[in-house]
């Protein structure tokens, strides 16, 4: 698997070429908030639905996997972080592969649904 680093929405983002694709692919939380636009705020509140589902499924998936091989220590708990996002990520690129659309977007959920309050409220008038 090849790895970049690439401009999004003129960020910049890791990539990884995978079944001669491009995906957004393990992007750390400090990569993320750079993606969204983000300074202080809560990653978590400006995520969309799938970001947020894609994000608990790995963290659930670890949590199962470090439990039932009763991970101990930094080494065999670092492991089953990285089972759990992998888990994650096969999914995700999965429904992106079906829907034909990226999940990881830079698009900002608050911003989105703001918009949204203030677009009915203008339309209300």
């Amino acid at each position: 698997m090849e790895t970049r680093i690439a401009l999004f929405q003129k960020r910049e983002i890791r990539k990884t070429l995978h079944e001669n694709e491009w995906w957004f692919v393990g992007l750390t939380p400090a990569e993320y908030t750079k993606l969204k636009g983000l300074k202080r705020e809560n990653l978590r509140d400006h995520m969309t639905d799938l970001e947020l589902l894609f994000s608990m499924l790995g963290e659930a998936t670890t949590t199962e996997i470090a439990r039932t091989k009763d991970a101990q220590g930094v080494p065999e708990n670092k492991r089953a972080a990285k089972e759990g996002g992998t888990v994650a990520g096969s999914a995700r690129r999965d429904l992106e592969r079906k829907s034909g659309r990226k999940v990881v977007t830079g698009e900002n959920f608050l911003s989105l649904t703001q918009s949204a309050k203030k677009a009915a409220q203008l339309k209300g008038k």
